[in-house]
């Protein structure tokens, strides 16, 4: 599975590719800005029933920050390109944000975290085995591309 990354203005001028990929098994994620992430994901019946949350119409797209429920936002790829800043900001603040297509499933926008959850134990030891390997000079290293070539060149 490859990850697929998009700018928000990459992802909302091209939603076709964007959910293309997702249907795919690609994990899609959107960029906005340095800090914030956000994840792509196929929305199915069974994630749809996992789920408690309020759901808001379009027009309510501003919830009160005292609000304890979370919010779930349905668009359609429409409404989504012409509100997709707040729409973001939602997702920011835990809601989830589902955009909807006639001719497609329904998609699932969400907050974007990296954790470290998604690296095993046993990928974490193999990568702190690699850094040090680097640090002790036990592997190949090349600052260009010519270097390279001219390694595997003597070979």
């Amino acid at each position: 599975m490859a990850t697929v990354n998009f700018t928000t203005q990459e992802f909302t001028s091209r939603l076709d590719q964007a959910f293309d990929l997702a249907d795919k098994g690609e994990k899609v994620i959107i960029r906005r800005g340095r800090r914030r992430a956000y994840r792509l994901i196929p929305f199915t019946e069974e994630s749809s029933k996992m789920m408690t949350y309020l759901h808001l119409p379009l027009t309510n797209l501003f919830i009160p920050s005292n609000r304890s429920s979370m919010a779930t936002v349905n668009l359609t790829a429409q409404e989504f390109t012409s509100y997709s800043d707040k729409a973001f900001n939602m997702a920011d603040k835990g809601s989830k944000v589902i955009i909807g297509s006639d001719r497609r499933q329904p998609y699932l926008l969400v907050l974007f975290t990296e954790t470290l959850s998604d690296i095993t134990p046993e990928l974490q030891a193999k990568i702190d085995r690699a850094r040090e390997e680097y640090r002790r000079g036990e592997t190949l290293h090349f600052e260009s591309k010519e270097e390279m070539h001219a390694w595997l060149d003597a070979l």
